[in-house]
């Protein structure tokens, strides 16, 4: 499994004050899984750090983070997985930002389970596999096989 980090988690993991990041991904790789960053999360942490009070710290920060992680490059695929996304999150009126389309469409053209902090955006994403890390009792499993599995265990207990 290849876990796309989203622009929240990777800041979490770099300020280091939410000890649970750097665990859940220290146990995703005991169990195989591998971590990448997109060049688009590359490039909105980048832009924070420009714009912060610690430019060469934080730069520093994310220059070590990025021998740690993969940075996978932006494709002409994930471009078109990208643009079809959008279209049809605002065909149904249900868009979300700009950058958070282009990393989902990313994840969507690779196949990548993508982790976030902000569940609530991306699950208007047909096919996304998701993971929110957010909560330090433990990770919530957004994916539709997941869901499935929950819904059915509602049903069955007989709650709604």
């Amino acid at each position: 499994m290849i876990l796309g980090l989203d622009t929240r988690v990777v800041m979490a993991l770099l300020s280091g004050a939410e000890p649970h990041y750097r665990r859940r991904l220290d146990e995703a790789r005991a169990l195989g899984a591998q971590a990448c960053l997109s060049s688009i999360v590359l490039n909105e942490l980048a832009l924070a750090a420009l714009k912060g009070p610690r430019v060469d710290q934080d730069l520093m920060r994310i220059d070590a983070l990025v021998g740690e992680i993969e940075v996978e490059a932006w494709t002409a695929e994930d471009a078109l997985a990208a643009a079809r996304l959008r279209m049809e999150l605002e065909r149904d009126g249900q868009g979300i930002g700009a950058f958070d389309t282009l990393v989902a469409g990313q994840a969507l053209s690779r196949g990548w389970t993508l982790v976030t902090t902000d569940a609530w955006a991306f699950l208007r994403v047909k096919g996304l596999a998701l993971l929110d890390w957010s909560d330090p009792a433990g990770a919530r499993d957004y994916s539709e096989a997941a869901l499935a599995r929950r819904m059915k265990a509602a049903l069955v207990s007989g709650d709604r």
